[in-house]
């Protein structure tokens, strides 16, 4: 069954529903801003209720499930939608709260409330890839969700299937899982742990596999990395 009347029809609404996407990813979901600044749980919702990509850097937007949705409204609103998401999407552009060192702390609001991150690009990567996005690492607090200094990687390419990615502060390491090319880990505790770690240590390395099989090696500084957790937490409660 055609959802738009006709599969002409269907096929020119599909169309504008993707480049409306596209052009607002392109504009919102920058790394290391908006998809990777959202919960974990968040982001599995986005996935699980839309199951669209359309950021090369594998941003999942949130269209309400779009087959439901389309079925239920003619084409027109949908492109209705498109037109006034730039002022949805205006409340949601991060602030920069200050700078540290190597960090950079953000806030911005979305439907929960306050939202506050910090984010730093590596040094170092190696071996160069060609196509490969930047690369970053974020802290998260989103206290309307209950949810605290959630680390986050970005790859900058998608990560190899059945991998994962180890994070060494110093010397200790800390196992994180995949989706896409994005990493994070699985508890709180563990949350808090490298946390923890990283305020007290000076260098970060971040190891992943490519889907090509090339292992990366992504060097950052942890000099301001406590200034700006505080920045974010001072921010944010």
């Amino acid at each position: 069954m055609s959802i738009c009347g006709s599969s002409e029809r269907e096929e020119a609404c599909w169309s504008a529903v993707l480049s409306c996407a596209e052009f607002w990813c392109d504009r919102v979901c920058s790394a290391p801003h908006g998809w990777y600044a959202s919960s974990r749980a968040q982001r599995n919702v986005k996935i699980r209720q839309c199951g669209f990509r359309f950021c090369s850097n594998g941003v999942v937007m949130r269209m309400f499930n779009v087959v439901q949705y389309l079925r239920s409204l003619r084409c027109a609103l949908v492109l209705a939608l498109c037109v006034s998401a730039p002022l949805c999407f205006a409340q949601a552009e991060p602030e920069l709260l200050s700078t540290h060192k190597d960090w950079a702390a953000y806030i911005f609001s979305d439907g929960a409330g306050k939202v506050c991150y910090m984010a730093s690009a590596p040094l170092e990567s190696s071996p160069d890839i060609d196509g490969r996005a930047a690369a970053w690492i974020t802290v998260t607090h989103r206290p309307g969700a209950s949810i605290s200094s959630e680390i986050g990687v970005i790859a900058g390419y998608q990560y190899q299937t059945g991998s994962g990615v180890n994070a060494l502060v110093e010397t200790k390491k800390f196992a994180l899982f995949i989706e896409g090319d994005g990493a994070w880990l699985r508890t709180t505790e563990e949350e808090l742990e490298m946390v923890a770690d990283m305020k007290k240590g000076r260098r970060l390395s971040v190891v992943g596999v490519s889907m090509a099989g090339d292992t990366t090696t992504d060097k950052y500084s942890l000099i301001g990395f406590t200034a700006a957790h505080r920045a974010i937490t001072k921010a944010c409660s």
